[in-house]
């Protein structure tokens, strides 16, 4: 009698050739399921490199080329009398002064780098808020 009970305590036996770690295999549309959530994936990490370093690369770059003062050759550059000069600039080959006479209106004016003569004059116009 206690050799019946030892054998109903003894864990049952594996079938033959099975091991407990071997797994049944996938069924094949598990296996696609599962290449091409890894491709998704793979592809999602690569797009936030990508977008990550052309940020890195776009932040890194001055926002303008920078203009050098020894592209401008001009000895002086007259503004007219009565106007003070509020704001100044500069583009390629060009000064830029903004001018505000006594009755408060403004005037954009373009000078040549090379020469300091005056090129071009735009009224600036306020818009009404």
């Amino acid at each position: 009698m206690a050799d019946l009970r030892a054998d109903r305590t003894r864990p049952p036996q594996a079938s033959p050739g099975i091991d407990d770690d071997d797994e049944p295999p996938e069924p094949p549309r598990l296996r696609a399921l599962r290449r091409l959530v890894t491709l998704l994936t793979m592809t999602a990490i690569v797009g936030v490199a990508v977008v990550a370093g052309t940020l890195a690369l776009r932040l890194s770059q001055p926002l303008t080329p920078p203009l050098s003062l020894e592209a401008v050759t001009a000895e002086r550059i007259a503004a007219p009398p009565g106007e003070t000069v509020t704001a100044a600039g500069a583009a390629p080959g060009a000064l830029i002064l903004v001018t505000r006479d006594g009755e408060g209106v403004e005037r954009m004016r373009l000078y040549d780098a090379g020469t300091g003569e005056l090129v071009r004059t735009v009224t600036i116009e306020r818009a009404a808020r």
